[in-house]
């Protein structure tokens, strides 16, 4: 006699855990493995709500470093425009930009927000660049800053998702294992009769 598959979603595993439960209380054999079961698939639930809910929380801050991504891009290539269209420009632009503009601009996350606090240091420092800190040095730093905020939003989510997701599984791996041992309750409590998986596992 065997349960449900491993890989079943963990929403058909509670509802199955609730047919399962009905069946085990409608025989006097196996109810005294009601409540414990209750207990397991009831907790296999709750794992499941918290998954979903941290799911839908996650999505968001997850779509919102992508976002401040692009403007804060798009500030940089505007300031390199400016340097650019300058008196002197490529000098000051090899200072500001020593790696070049794409050194800045491609990488996504913590690599990122280095780069531009890098360029801003080197934007306040520079003597040549007095001219070009009024609005540029406010403007960077304000995306700057909200990208920096929108990466520890990203690692927070993350992991309050990862425990989450540890949660629901240890729950699974419970609710399995207390299966399989009602599988070998039930072959052994009802051997040659027509009380079947299905009785017992039908979603």
């Amino acid at each position: 006699m065997q349960g449900p598959a491993h890989d079943t979603p963990t929403h058909d595993l509670v509802v199955i855990g609730l047919h399962h439960l009905a069946a085990l209380e409608f025989f006097d054999e196996t109810a005294p493995l009601v409540e414990p079961f209750r207990a397991i698939n009831d907790k296999l639930q709750q794992t499941f709500l918290d998954r979903t809910t941290a799911e839908r929380d996650h999505a968001p801050v997850q779509a919102q470093l992508p976002l401040v991504d692009i403007e804060l891009d798009a500030i940089v290539m505007a300031f390199a425009e400016t340097v650019k269209a300058g008196e002197s420009p490529e000098p000051l632009f090899e200072a500001l930009f020593p790696g070049g503009l794409q050194r800045v601009v491609d990488p996504i996350g913590v690599l990122e927000a280095e780069a531009v606090e890098k360029l801003l240091a080197r934007l306040k420092d520079h003597p040549d660049a007095a001219g070009l800190r009024d609005p540029w040095v406010p403007l960077l730093e304000d995306c700057s800053g909200r990208y920096r905020s929108a990466i520890g939003a990203r690692e927070k989510s993350t992991k309050a998702l990862d425990v989450t997701l540890g949660s629901e599984e240890t729950a699974r791996k419970a609710w399995f294992k207390a299966v399989e041992e009602h599988c070998g309750t039930i072959e052994k409590t009802f051997p040659d009769s027509p009380v079947t998986e299905a009785v017992f596992f039908a979603p």
